[in-house]
């Protein structure tokens, strides 16, 4: 969490959770941690209006993210509602949040690191 602070400076908003998780809120961004630790468990942002790689932007489809990053390791579709696209590597787990309606657009990424998961043998 120092980190964090320390690279992006003071959020707008710092709250803790109900649970004790330290969440600091910024502009774009939001980062959950541990308590007491300096370990994130989940950072989040807004996705709509952006540009990926590839060509991929917020207004592409599902199939077009499934083609570009392969086959998610879980879906979850709350039909008419949103589609959750999830994708797990050995460090993290990927949220891709699609709101379903009007526009079918990507709206919300997550990336966290479920309990056990570390990105490094440094932490």
């Amino acid at each position: 969490m120092d980190q964090v602070v320390e690279n992006w400076g003071k959020p707008p908003e710092f709250v803790i959770t109900s649970s004790g998780e330290p969440f600091l809120r910024y502009r774009d961004v939001d980062v959950l941690f541990w308590p007491g630790t300096n370990r994130m468990i989940t950072m989040s942002f807004d996705a709509e209006n952006k540009r990926f790689e590839n060509s991929l932007s917020s207004r592409s489809s599902t199939n077009e993210f499934v083609s570009f990053l392969g086959k998610p390791t879980g879906v979850l579709d709350v039909t008419g509602t949103f589609l959750l696209l999830i994708y797990d590597t050995p460090q993290a787990r990927m949220y891709l949040n699609f709101h379903l309606g009007e526009t079918n657009e990507l709206w919300r990424i997550e990336l966290d690191r479920p309990p056990g998961r570390t990105l490094s043998n440094s932490e």
